[in-house]
């Protein structure tokens, strides 16, 4: 079966069926994070957002924050 055809047939799954494959996916990756590879650019990123967390740690917002600033 092609990805096009097996999304097009996921499409049709109600949403609690939807979301077992994507806890199947995201736990094959939990469980073996060493299969996820970054990119140097992805690397370098994270390590910059690391460090000016550690510069500045109350220099941030919180989940509710950031969902609070998206949805109004």
């Amino acid at each position: 079966m092609s990805f096009d055809t097996l999304l097009k047939e996921a499409e049709k799954l109600s949403p609690k069926e939807k979301l077992q494959p994507v806890t199947y996916v995201w736990e094959s990756y939990r469980l073996n994070p060493g299969e996820i590879k970054l990119t140097d650019e992805q690397r370098a990123e994270l390590k910059r957002r690391r460090e000016a967390y550690r510069n500045k740690p109350d220099d941030v917002l919180s989940w509710e924050e950031v969902k609070k600033q998206v949805l109004d």
